[in-house]
């Protein structure tokens, strides 16, 4: 069974624009789900949005875990939603693609959109549903229709443990060259020893052998339940165990980066998710446990080192801690906004009777670049939303091209178990409305050849702001990178250019369609969230009379003349407003 239900608020919204008359950054936005919040009921149990990636076409990818059979068994689940919160019925079956790897226990933890339109999941696998055989690596890779790449793995799938040790997939990434980077933690039964494992996959799902020992890399006791590949290729990690709380950085080759901390590795006082700024500093949030637990943000610099200048005047030795309502809060996701300012996603815990039954509600802060809570978000930086009477998670951040902020987590809506939910708040309202752009046309072509246009650049947009390309009839490069037709994105002060092959007849035209700006479905409805500029390169194939015009005699082509006079023709320049676009 699966059910999707809205949560209603009473707040007025231009639905189209997913802008609201009186709406605020941090403000639910009513445009999407019929009130900001969406909630997927998968099955019979308890579902858990866990991560989120946005495509380039808008839609938004959740991974997590459900029940969704008649037993109480955990299935990963893979979701696509449409720009408005309802689900794409064009992926898997009703917008749900699920796993049941042997029918137990199964849990999608982390997922990596690759540039061809492939998703990567990563996760685990029970391979019995009492626990007396453990979870084991699991990953699998989909195409963008949900259905399983067959060419990856063993029918779109890899399973594996490590030595006899238990392999449990934590987190994914990919690097520059599309190789996979995986880890997990894994325990020894016979010991027992609990060791975080490091493996990279070649992109067809084998491991590499050049990497660490023939793909692997035993971190030993340091916990990695975040990867980020930094910009030089090396990697870091972050994560929190029963041993600490640590950062570590590896060289390409899987070696530890003895320039960063001790050794390669920092000591933290809590654990959680992370990020790297363009200059290089690491942004972390997690945990910090006592009496009332509280979120914790703080900055190191590029080698691990504490930046104590952040936080300073309301925080300790570059770490920032925030009490929500006075109880248990905790961080789960971070993302950083074009302007230079943080957020963090996570939980509220409202209340608790007699520590058993809690009312958590899902919470979103935004920081400033220095640290201090952004008075103009929320009440003083922060936002708690209360789904329903019980558990209520955010567990990821995604940002739109538009500055909407979407969380993905879990949430109560009355009934005794979780469901899957995803929220949608105000951002800010960034220009995202290409400047006019104009391609000059070919009007005197050779037939059956290869026609680029000259660059055009990119302008208006705020900074920052990446909005869709779509090309028709031909291929667009974006700063004399690769040739493609696939929809990309492109920010402001980048150039693109256009080409198609002229038409074998004489005196014919080529049409190639450039459109910058606005978010598509799959379905071909045009939904703007800005105002889309399209543009046209023709070219107009010459005939044979007007190459022997020259002494006089035979007919002039009106495309030769129009060339010899300057004249630009065919010119098919469009600026369509956000109501103009919904064909």
């Amino acid at each position: 069974m699966i059910k999707i239900t809205y949560k209603i608020f009473s707040v007025a919204c231009l639905s189209i624009l997913s802008v609201c008359a009186n709406a605020a950054p941090g403000d639910l936005d009513t445009s999407f789900g019929n009130g900001g919040i969406v909630t997927t009921e998968f099955g019979i149990g308890p579902d858990h949005g866990v991560d989120i990636a946005l495509q380039p076409d808008g839609k938004a990818l959740v991974v997590g875990y459900g029940s969704g059979g008649t037993v109480s068994y955990n299935d990963i689940i893979l979701l696509r939603y449409n720009i408005d919160g309802s689900l794409d019925t064009g992926f898997g079956i009703g917008g749900i693609a699920t796993m049941d790897i042997e029918g137990n226990n199964d849990y999608g933890k982390a997922i990596v959109l690759q540039p061809d339109g492939k998703i990567l999941i990563a996760g685990s696998s029970s391979s019995s549903g009492d626990g007396s055989r453990p979870q084991g690596l699991v990953m699998l890779r989909y195409n963008n229709d949900g259905s399983l790449d067959t060419g990856f793995g063993v029918e779109g799938i890899i399973t594996m443990n490590y030595r006899g040790y238990v392999v449990n997939s934590q987190a994914i990434s990919l690097q520059a060259n599309g190789k996979i980077l995986v880890t997990g933690g894994s325990y020894d039964w016979v010991t027992p020893i609990i060791n975080t494992v490091l493996l990279r996959y070649n992109s067809d799902g084998s491991l590499d052998a050049s990497f660490g020992d023939n793909g692997i890399v035993n971190l030993r006791e340091q916990p990695a339940g975040i990867i980020v590949v930094q910009a030089n290729g090396q990697i870091l990690l972050a994560g929190s165990s029963a041993q600490g709380q640590v950062m570590h950085r590896y060289n390409s080759d899987g070696s530890l980066d003895s320039s960063f901390g001790t050794g390669g590795i920092v000591t933290m006082n809590f654990g959680g998710p992370i990020v790297q700024q363009a200059n290089g500093q690491i942004l972390a949030a997690g945990t910090i446990y006592g009496t009332n637990n509280n979120i914790a943000l703080a900055r190191y610099n590029s080698n691990g080192t504490l930046d104590t200048e952040f936080g300073k005047g309301f925080g300790t030795g570059g770490i920032v801690t925030t009490d929500i309502s006075g109880s248990d809060d905790g961080a789960a996701a971070i993302a950083l906004q074009a302007n230079g300012q943080i957020l963090v996603a996570g939980r509220d815990r409202k209340r608790a009777i007699l520590w058993v039954y809690w009312n958590d509600a899902v919470a979103l802060l935004r920081y400033n670049s220095d640290g201090s809570l952004d008075s103009s978000f929320g009440t003083g930086g922060i936002v708690t939303t209360v789904i329903g009477p019980r558990k209520d998670w955010g567990q990821a951040i995604a940002l739109q091209p538009d500055g909407q902020i979407l969380v993905a987590g879990s949430g109560n809506t009355g009934t005794s178990e979780e469901d899957v939910v995803l929220l949608r708040y105000q951002g800010e309202m960034l220009d995202i409305t290409p400047a006019k752009f104009s391609f000059t046309d070919e009007a005197s072509a050779t037939p059956s050849t290869l026609q680029t246009s000259a660059q055009i650049t990119i302008t208006g947009l705020d900074a920052g702001v990446t909005v869709p390309v779509k090309i028709t009839g031909g291929e667009y490069a974006i700063d004399a990178n690769d040739y493609t037709e696939n929809i990309g994105y492109v920010g402001n002060g980048q150039q693109i250019s256009v080409r198609h092959t002229s038409a074998t007849s004489e005196a014919t035209t080529t049409d190639t369609i450039l459109s910058v700006g606005g978010l598509h479905t799959s379905n071909n409805t045009r939904v703007i969230l800005g105002t889309q500029t399209e543009d046209t390169f023709t070219s107009i194939t010459a005939t044979a009379s007007s190459s022997n015009n020259s002494e006089g005699g035979g007919i002039i082509n009106p495309a030769w003349l129009a060339a010899l006079l300057g004249f630009r023709v065919l010119r098919r320049h469009t600026y369509k407003t956000w109501a103009e676009g919904l064909i």
